[in-house]
Order: C-alpha cells, then structure tokens, then sequence
C-alpha cells in the first residue's frame, strides 16, 4: 500500500471510530489501564460461571422484568456482558488471591457481584430496596443471602451481627443520584464515618463505583473528594473509582 493510500485508510476509519465513539472522558474511566487489565483476565471466570447457570431457571426470570415497571431492567439479562464486569471487578479488588472474607454489598441488584464472590469463596451480605420482585427472584436464583434495606442520608446502618472486611456498592444510587437531592459532605461523612466505625474489621476497606452527577458535572463534590483522602487515604482509580481504609491500617 502507497503511502497516500495508507493515510487515507487510517483517515477513513479514524473518522469512523470517531463517529461511532461515545464521550472520551467517559471511556477513560470505563477503561482505565487496571480495569482493561482485569477485564482481559475475566474472560476464562466468566465463561466458567456462565457454564454453571440453569439457563432454563435463568429465563424464568424474564417473565418478572416487566413487574417493576422500570425499562431499564432488561439490560441485566446479558449475563455474559454483567458476569464478565463482576469478575473484572471481583479480580481487581484482589478477591480470587484473598482468604475467604466477609463482604456486605450495599445495592446489589440482579446479584451478579455476591454471586461471583462467592464463587471465589466469600461470604456475602447483599442489600438492596425492598419491594422488587425481579431482585429477589434473582437473588433466590443465585442462592444469595440478600435482605431488604434501604440505605437513608444521615441515618446510621443497622448491625448485621458482624463486622465485614469488604463493603462494596458499585452503581451508587444511594446518594440521591436519581432523586437529584445528592448528598454533600455532610451526608457522606457521616455515612462513611458509620460504617468504618461499627462495620468494617480493623484493616478492612470500602470500595465505591459513583455514577456521574449531571448537576455537578463530578463524580463527587469535591469537599468530598478531600475528605476521603484526608481521613481515609483514598486510592482512586479514575474519578469514579475509590478505595476507603480503614483507619487503624493508615
């Protein structure tokens, strides 16, 4: 190929990726160099947990995703797609090299995450909302220990009756990220401050995946942001991304 063929060919298809290619910023943080990592490593897991899967139970459970009214809940029945990105994200915390921990998933939703930590033998708490039929359909399909909570701004988290080594949330709704009436400093200090307090072993951490705030245009207020590192030594990975320790580990 001539050179001016070739500068044309890779013009042509830049200009088709780039027509095609959604915000830049949001792929950076989809796909950081550690994420794009782990997401290669989850291929062989994946295809492992999808082969263990009733798929006849699995598409029973169709007939419950148009109980609750919200049309978005049909995305979770790409197994292959949410079990891959909850391996990636089970591998990135280090969860298939750890001594069985206790884990308390906070909005866990279909359940692809408790069910993939504890195929890498954990002990999972799942919570989420009560009320929604698909979950806890979803959540008896994966014999999942979940139970109905509903997280609350400036309200403590009841005792489970254990502390954990791993809290997680991924997805964070609880932040009045629907509702528009986010949680400032306030809120999340106290959140955090709770659940390190009476929640987490010594040594333990907390890891959160934050949704884009469109009245903020940030993931988190930045006040937030500061507090985290400050009194926590939050390790973010990307803007999205952040690990709490707990602070008798700092």
């Amino acid at each position: 190929m001539e050179k001016s063929q070739c500068a044309l060919w890779i013009r042509f298809n830049f200009q088709r990726i780039m027509k095609h290619m959604p915000d830049f910023k949001q792929i950076i943080v989809k796909y950081s160099p550690k994420q794009l990592f782990y997401r290669w490593k989850a291929r062989l897991p994946t295809q492992h947990l999808l082969a263990g899967i009733d798929q006849e139970e699995f598409r029973k459970l169709l007939k419950y995703k148009d109980d609750t009214g919200h049309p978005q809940y049909k995305k979770y029945f790409n197994a292959p797609y949410w079990m891959r990105l909850n391996v990636q994200r089970a591998l990135y915390l280090g969860l298939n090299r750890a001594k069985p921990m206790s884990i308390l998933d906070i909005g866990s939703g279909f359940g692809y995450f408790p069910y993939v930590a504890h195929f890498y033998g954990h002990n999972v708490v799942a919570i989420d909302l009560p009320g929604d039929t698909l979950f806890q359909k979803a959540a008896a399909f994966f014999n999942l220990d979940r139970r109905d909570y509903t997280i609350k701004p400036l309200t403590k988290i009841k005792s489970f009756k254990t502390k954990f080594d791993l809290i997680t949330a991924f997805q964070v709704c609880f932040n009045g990220h629907i509702e528009g009436e986010l949680w400032g400093l306030k809120e999340w200090q106290f959140f955090i401050d709770d659940l390190f307090a009476k929640h987490v072993n010594a040594g333990g951490r907390i890891y959160l995946e934050l949704n884009w705030s469109q009245h903020l245009k940030r993931w988190l207020p930045e006040d937030v942001e500061e507090y985290f590192k400050e009194h926590y030594d939050a390790d973010f990975d990307g803007p999205s991304r952040v690990t709490l320790y707990h602070p008798e580990k700092i």
